[in-house]
């Protein structure tokens, strides 16, 4: 049992979007999955959306801490490490077991709930493309003037293309052409060999299989 009432409230929630989806999950059904009162709710949070907020950035720190996990435990050129960070975010399950429930976050039609997980991306995945990047241009693997906003502008245009509430849905073979079109131009953008960034199109199919 989880002994950290924000993190019980936080599961809660996910189990409940599980259930029900995002749009009929309240705080009183909350609270009654967490068997804790309502009241008790409202000393940690405000509102609902202030749990949808830290269920966002937990989802994402903690893909983040599976990327430097990872990492720390294998030795990996630049290109490994850029295909493992983006890997960990289509994973099933982590390596201590949990859950990794970004696609489920991901697949509710909630703008709010996309706001933040798409903020979180930007503020937990950007800084460590951005060490990739600039791993990669001091062993001359790569070239980039500026790893941030490449960093940034990658990560961005990777949300856009999962993201549903932003691109309308498409047939599976549309969003591997777009995933390679992509690794096209982030491979001449970079000056890489053609080919180095093909990864794409196989995260995404991690994806989809869970969709």
């Amino acid at each position: 049992m989880k002994t950290n009432k924000l993190e019980l409230i936080y599961d809660s929630t996910i189990s409940l979007i599980k259930q029900l989806g995002v749009e009929k999950v309240s705080v009183s059904k909350i609270a009654k999955e967490a068997g804790i009162g309502k009241g008790s709710i409202y000393y940690y949070v405000k509102t609902k959306n202030d749990i949808l907020d830290g269920i966002a950035k937990c989802t994402i720190k903690r893909i983040a801490q599976e990327y430097h996990i990872v990492v720390s435990e294998n030795d990996l050129d630049v290109f490994q490490k850029m295909k493992l960070l983006f890997d960990v975010t289509a994973t099933k399950t982590f390596s201590d077991g949990s859950n990794n429930d970004m696609h489920i976050l991901f697949s509710q039609s909630d703008m709010y709930l996309h706001q933040r997980l798409n903020s979180a991306f930007m503020k937990y995945l950007v800084p460590i493309l951005e060490n990739i990047m600039i791993e990669g241009t001091k062993k001359d693997v790569l070239k980039s003037n500026n790893p941030k906003k490449a960093s940034e502008l990658i990560i961005m245009t990777m949300l856009m293309v999962f993201d549903g509430e932003l691109l309308p849905a498409q047939e599976r073979l549309d969003t591997i052409e777009r995933m390679n079109y992509l690794a096209n131009i982030i491979e001449k953008s970079l000056s890489v060999p053609k080919g180095s960034l093909r990864f794409f199109d196989d995260i995404y199919l991690q994806y989809a299989e869970r969709s």
